[in-house]
């Protein structure tokens, strides 16, 4: 049991070398503690060192905390990490003030409040108050900020997509074949997208990016549309494949094989 728990560890399971340690016939307590702090289990940390009677300081509590509470992931899992290590300095290390910092950091300051009240505090009573407001600001500050953002960004779209009708409006004047229907799909992010791409019927490598106004200039131009992925336009037909999507393959007849039963004996013919 106790090479499987030491495997496990090896292949960083922690939570399941944590349980093979636990259920050893003796208790493995020191790979238990191992395994508990690998996989964040705290409590069961504590319980094995309470089982093996040892002592921990102050020191190795506190750094036991700030490990925990150093745990990454999205901001749920942040949260939860604060609080275990906010109850380990409460508990363990009786440091009221650093408990409720960790909540603080957490965003838990109903949790602060309360913990301070608790040990009659109101200095950090306070300071929950104020970081809690201090954080309000910020997020209408941010929000703030983006409403500008938003703003702007709404302006230069409708500029964007005021050239990009004027472009397709002398494109069709200019003769060219127009496939995008819908200009106002462009967004800011592909306006270079927008600019006509020349290149060689040959199949050569493509020349360099023409102007918006020189649409009708090039001999192939790759437009992208709405409701279709890339499509070649232009006078380039026989540079694309047969198929019943396109005009070559769907306006052309399948030729049917005759079956060798399918000819028949013509009446008074030499057969019959």
């Amino acid at each position: 049991m106790v090479s499987l728990g030491e495997r496990m560890l090896k292949e960083r399971k922690s939570e399941e070398a944590l349980t093979i340690f636990l259920l050893a016939d003796p208790k493995c307590l020191d790979g238990g503690k191992r395994a508990a702090r690998d996989c964040g289990d705290w409590k069961a940390y504590f319980a094995c060192c309470a089982e093996d009677n040892e002592t921990l300081s102050t020191d190795q509590v506190t750094n036991l905390a700030e490990t925990i509470s150093s745990k990454f992931g999205n901001m749920k899992d942040k949260s939860d990490a604060f609080a275990s290590a906010a109850r380990i300095l409460q508990d363990y290390c009786q440091d009221v003030g650093y408990a409720v910092d960790m909540l603080i950091s957490g965003h838990l300051w109903s949790e602060g409040r309360r913990v301070a009240h608790l040990h009659n505090r109101p200095d950090l009573v306070k300071k929950c108050v104020d970081a809690s407001v201090t954080y309000a600001q910020t997020c209408i500050d941010d929000l703030v900020d983006r409403a500008l953002t938003f703003e702007t960004t709404i302006a230069r779209y409708a500029e964007v997509i005021e050239l990009r009708r004027n472009a397709i409006k002398e494109a069709e004047e200019a003769g060219a074949e127009i496939h995008d229907d819908s200009a106002s799909m462009f967004s800011m992010a592909s306006t270079i997208s927008n600019t006509s791409l020349s290149s060689s019927a040959s199949g050569r490598s493509m020349g360099s990016v023409g102007s918006v106004g020189t649409v009708a200039s090039v001999s192939t131009v790759i437009s992208v549309g709405a409701t279709s992925t890339f499509s070649f336009t232009g006078d380039v037909d026989n540079m694309k494949h047969k198929s019943k999507f396109n005009k070559i393959g769907r306006d052309k007849k399948k030729k049917q094989k005759k079956s060798r039963n399918s000819r028949r004996r013509k009446p008074g013919g030499e057969e019959e």
